[in-house]
């Protein structure tokens, strides 16, 4: 069956017009008549004619043939056959990586669903058939990588979905670990068997970040996932750990290597670099004190090094800052902004009075929430760019972050004052602050072991947008033949064309 994968293209068949016009404005001359003598013909008035008429009908034709074609071919024709799909029993499909487990688990069932006629299959974007021959070396084969990064299981069941018949049995075997699940969960029409086990690692434990602290000391955070959750502790250890440590340090190319004695595992690099704060002000002096106190609390809570410094001239600010504090209405300059990774800013504006609330956003949220943060003033938002990280109890922005290269904006709609809200006064301020300058620690993929429970896992069946069927089809490209026609048809209307030419009709 003919079809045209972009047949809007075919609006192109317009420009069939172009040659007939052209044709039509061939204008005729007259023929001449020779006489001998005009000495005794009447005077007449003159006139001209004009013959609007179609020559050259071959020319004509294949010109417009080209312009058909051309639109043909941009409307991409295919030639589409329905070929049956052979009838099977239904599928058994098991992660690659995941085969020589899956096997331990449930050997009866894959032995008794083998013998009675079903497929085996990768459970990836190819869902690549696997013959018995492959499958024994697979069961043998312990050390398959994982993909990176990890499968989305539901997205795969989506494929899945125009891939095989309505109602066909599927036997899916698989983790129920959370890093291969994101998006909405899909609907199938398929009869679908998932089980899932749990896997030889279940649980891990790695080194998430490690720093120097002021007093020299390596401050390390380590994090745990299990089925369960994720969780993170904290550790200070001395640059020459005593022999019952848990951890290794080693040095490598001048730099201090750290790494978990006996599960192995990561090993990363002791941070030995001192944060910098800068702070500018022109007018709001209690503001940078605020600021600056908060600062410190969240310095010494994290032990790290860093260095606080408050300005009042813009020149004198030194570039590599981490942090820049622009607590000044006046614009920021371009000089200025480039010095530092982060910049927080006051955003300009006249003050509004408001009675509402500060919140939070998810990733923002505070560990003790206590009561509302009142807010009494703030700077009418216009039309902002960014994400909001905070914003009023109207839904207003009152912080929002615009991540832009090389430099990250925060714009502030308040201001730090307890004539603008609570916030200052209140003790959980450092928490904020250190919420917004340490983002908090998500599970790299790598290392989560989450999992979702069945309800959660399942997708929903019996989907009226299921568009598998029982035959398959096969589209075959049309457009080589098209052009070879077209390259044809373009030499014979050069040579007509040509020959017309020299050959001019005189009447």
């Amino acid at each position: 069956m003919f079809q045209l994968v972009n047949s809007l293209w075919l609006w192109g068949l317009a420009a069939l017009s172009v040659p007939l016009l052209i044709h039509l404005w061939n204008i005729r001359q007259g023929k001449v008549l020779k006489v001998g003598s005009i000495a005794l013909m009447a005077a007449a008035s003159k006139k001209i004619s004009r013959s609007f008429k179609l020559t050259d009908w071959l020319l004509l034709i294949i010109r417009g043939l080209l312009l058909a074609l051309v639109a043909l071919l941009l409307a991409r024709p295919v030639w589409q056959q329905r070929v049956a799909v052979a009838k099977t029993k239904g599928w058994v499909l098991i992660p690659k990586e995941l085969i020589a487990e899956v096997y331990q688990h449930y050997k009866p069932q894959l032995d008794s669903l083998h013998k009675a006629g079903f497929e085996l299959h990768e459970f990836n974007a190819g869902f690549k058939a696997i013959d018995s021959l492959q499958f024994q070396k697979l069961v043998h084969t312990s050390n398959i990588p994982s993909p990176s990064p990890p499968a989305n299981y539901w997205m795969l069941l989506n494929r899945l979905n125009s891939k095989l018949a309505a109602a066909t049995p599927v036997y899916l075997f698989s983790t129920a670990q959370l890093k291969h699940f994101d998006g909405p969960r899909p609907q199938t029409a398929l009869h679908l068997h998932w089980q899932t086990f749990t896997p030889a690692d279940s649980a891990t434990t790695w080194i998430h970040q490690a720093w120097f602290t002021p007093e020299d000391h390596i401050r390390v955070v380590t994090g745990t996932s299990r089925a369960a959750s994720t969780t993170y502790a904290y550790h200070s250890i001395n640059a020459a750990p005593s022999a019952n440590s848990p951890f290794r340090l080693q040095t490598e190319n001048g730099r201090l290597i750290l790494q978990l004695k006996n599960k192995g595992g990561n090993a990363i690099t002791v941070n030995s670099l001192v944060q910098h704060f800068a702070i500018y002000t022109d007018k709001y002096n209690a503001d940078a004190g605020y600021i600056k106190a908060a600062l410190q609390t969240v310095i010494q809570f994290n032990q790290r090094k860093a260095v606080i410094q408050q300005y009042h001239n813009s020149t004198a600010i030194p570039e590599h800052q981490d942090w820049l504090f622009w607590l000044s209405e006046q614009p920021l300059p371009a000089a200025v902004l480039q010095r530092a990774k982060q910049v927080f800013r006051y955003a300009p504006g006249k003050a509004a009075a408001t009675s509402s609330w500060i919140n939070f956003t998810p990733e923002h949220l505070l560990a003790d929430q206590g009561p509302a943060l009142n807010l009494y003033k703030s700077i009418p938002v216009g039309q902002t760019k960014g994400q909001p990280v905070w914003t009023d109890g109207f839904g207003q922005p009152l912080l929002s972050r615009n991540p832009l290269s090389p430099t990250t904006q925060y714009n502030f709609y308040s201001r730090f004052n307890p004539a603008w809200s609570d916030l200052v006064w209140d003790e959980r301020f450092p928490q904020v602050l250190l919420q917004l300058i340490t983002p908090p620690v998500q599970p790299e993929n790598v290392h989560d072991r989450r999992v979702l429970s069945r309800s959660q896992l399942m997708p929903a069946t019996g989907s009226s947008t299921f568009t598998g069927s029982a035959v398959n089809t096969k589209q075959t490209d049309l457009r080589l033949p098209v052009w070879l026609l077209l390259a044809l048809l373009f030499l014979t209307e050069r040579l007509l064309a040509h020959r017309t030419k020299t050959n001019p009709s005189h009447g």
